[in-house]
């Protein structure tokens, strides 16, 4: 083993050196072809000791290191305490209105000019138009409204995204429930035109997804038909390719009123499923059944199934497909109105199986929100989830009782929200859409008010989060293990501790901007870290235990940024070569608070 003269098994970052990493890390010299080298750490060791936090730095490599301990962690924890929960504010904050047109009933999120990330799109039911709020790239939306004319009398009700007609993206279909159409609406490069509209099988088009549902590469159409009081007219149908929408097989009894649809993998096989909520007719609301599950047959052929139906206690209104527990499955979130001014969100949680028979799903009802929920959005706000190792979504909804917004934070996997904030909307907020539109990592909050022609636009600071991700490899005292128990949160200390470490011993801390999975030779080790990556050494303590505490600084200038982390152990009980163990890797992310 290497001597471990001189190695800490604590030290401290310095905060002054943060700022001029941020300036000059792409001009960092890398140690190590691979994540760590195979050779005792002595030029590693080396260039730590000359960064070590010694005053003010004075190369671009001793800044790298301080800004390296001072980005450290904040480890993203299932079960919180109460201090930590304590820590963050409601997550409706920085609220602006903007005007639009008569009586938005649907919102979308889209870059419409391919020049400054998301614009916001309205449906303006009572004026038959669209209005456009231009991003102006920094999230603000303070230029003059841009409105574009639908047919009169065509009382556009819903939206959705993608590429519809010819190549690029950025084109709209709007249902239209005055005309019994869906019209689709051309982008030429943040010029719009009619470009012509599907003749529906029925009456009432209220809602709409979009997706690739046979694998074309262009954008299928799912729409929801609500039909009349008397439940004729009422329907999902899908349009392939631009041809005319079909109706998918009717569930006993009929379709009744559909209310919405959404998409998603919900039987683990690639493609995308579709849900709907439906209530049955005006004058015979449905009591059961009210959730219909059609399967994607496979093979992207578009085809789907009738897979089967739920039931919930109340009236299904919005529906969006997620995975909110965290299990690797796309769970099923409904917006349930009941009487008197009442409500709930229901989550459909899928067992983790692969399949969508009715009886994987358990429902689960949520309360705390406001009252006579309406419309619902799926999607990670905090940007705590990482791909292909770790997803979870937040839900929120628009609430018509309360005139308000709920955000359900943070499942815990089993049958909880970790946490419900709610905040006053405009009069009659009826839809909902989530996308970062000012690209500071996390998604802004968009809510359609129908009472007061205004959209709600929530701005959440980047919160601070982190993720153990991937596995070790066995040591002495067995798999590594890597922590951060205090988060990196603005003018906070945070730790980054490893424990489970052969005792006494070095230790290699690796650090990189992105992600790449490696298995060094034949297994079992994996690396997780992206080039370039720095190293640097400490030692572990008796009990196998090592730490580092930085000064996180107070300004918010390095808000959202995000690294990762991985520790490897020299070990002659390693399983890489009897030379090292490796901990799993850890994604740390800076913020001005707590995710929860």
């Amino acid at each position: 083993m290497p001597s471990l003269q001189g190695l800490p098994a604590i030290r401290r970052a310095s905060p002054g050196a943060i700022q001029h990493f941020v300036a000059s890390r792409s001009q960092l010299r890398i140690i190590g072809a691979l994540f760590f080298s195979t050779q005792p750490p002595r030029v590693s060791r080396a260039i730590t000791d000359n960064l070590s936090a010694r005053g003010t730095a004075s190369s671009p490599l001793h800044g790298g290191i301080a800004m390296v301990r001072a980005l450290l962690s904040a480890v993203f924890m299932l079960s919180l305490s109460p201090q930590m929960l304590a820590q963050a504010p409601n997550l409706f904050v920085n609220a602006t209105a903007h005007a639009v047109g008569t009586q938005p009933c649907d919102v979308l999120l889209q870059d419409m000019d391919g020049a400054s990330g998301s614009d916001i799109v309205t449906a303006d039911g009572g004026a038959d138009t669209l209005t456009i709020l231009a991003n102006s790239g920094t999230g603000t939306f303070g230029g003059a409204p841009q409105t574009f004319a639908l047919m009169m009398g065509d009382q556009p009700a819903a939206l959705a995204g993608g590429t519809f007609v010819g190549v690029g993206d950025g084109d709209i279909a709007v249902a239209c429930p005055g005309s019994n159409v869906v019209r689709l609406v051309d982008n030429m490069s943040g010029v719009l035109a009619l470009s012509g509209s599907l003749a529906l099988p029925g009456t009432q088009p209220v809602a709409l997804a979009a997706g690739s549902l046979n694998g074309t590469g262009s954008d299928d159409l799912v729409i929801a038909l609500e039909g009349d009081l008397l439940g004729n007219g009422g329907g999902v149908a899908v349009s392939l390719d631009g041809l005319p929408p079909v109706l998918l097989p009717a569930p006993s009894g009929g379709f009744g009123s559909v209310k919405d649809v959404a998409l998603g993998d919900l039987d683990g096989d690639g493609d995308l499923d579709i849900v709907a909520t439906r209530a049955g007719s005006g004058f015979n609301p449905l009591t059961t059944d009210q959730i219909l599950l059609y399967e994607n047959t496979g093979a992207a052929s578009g085809v789907f199934t009738l897979a089967g139906t739920l039931s919930v206690t109340g009236l299904p209104r919005g529906v969006c497909v997620a995975d909110v527990d965290g299990n690797g499955f796309a769970d099923i979130a409904v917006a349930v109105q009941a009487f008197p001014g009442t409500g709930s969100l229901v989550i459909l949680a899928h067992d983790g199986a692969l399949g969508m028979t009715p009886a994987q799903f358990t429902a689960q009802s949520h309360g705390g929100g406001g009252s006579q929920p309406s419309a619902v959005a799926c999607g990670d706000i905090f940007n705590v989830s990482l791909p292909s190792f770790f997803g979870r979504s937040d839900v929120v909804t628009t609430n018509l009782g309360s005139n308000d917004v709920s955000g359900y934070l943070g499942h815990d996997g089993m049958t909880a929200f970790q946490r419900v904030d709610s905040a006053s909307a405009g009069a009659n907020p009826v839809a909902i859409a989530l996308d970062d539109v000012d690209g500071d990592g996390t998604l802004e909050i968009v809510a359609a008010n129908l009472g007061d022609n205004t959209v709600t636009v929530f701005d959440p600071a980047p919160r601070s989060s982190a993720l153990v991700f991937g596995v070790g490899c066995m040591g002495t005292a067995g798999i590594p293990q890597i922590s951060a128990p205090n988060l990196a949160i603005h003018g906070t200390t945070a730790e980054v501790r490893l424990t489970q470490g052969r005792p006494s011993s070095a230790v290699v801390l690796g650090v990189s901007s992105g992600v790449s999975v490696q298995t060094l030779g034949m297994g079992p080790c994996v690396t997780y870290l992206a080039s370039p990556v720095l190293t640097f050494t400490l030692a572990s303590n008796p009990m196998g235990q090592a730490s580092l505490f930085f000064d996180v600084p107070a300004f918010p200038a390095f808000s959202g940024t995000v690294l990762y982390f991985q520790y490897a152990v020299f070990d002659n009980l390693g399983a890489f070569n009897g030379i090292l163990a490796f901990s799993p890797a850890l994604r740390l992310t800076i913020g001005s608070t707590s995710v929860l």
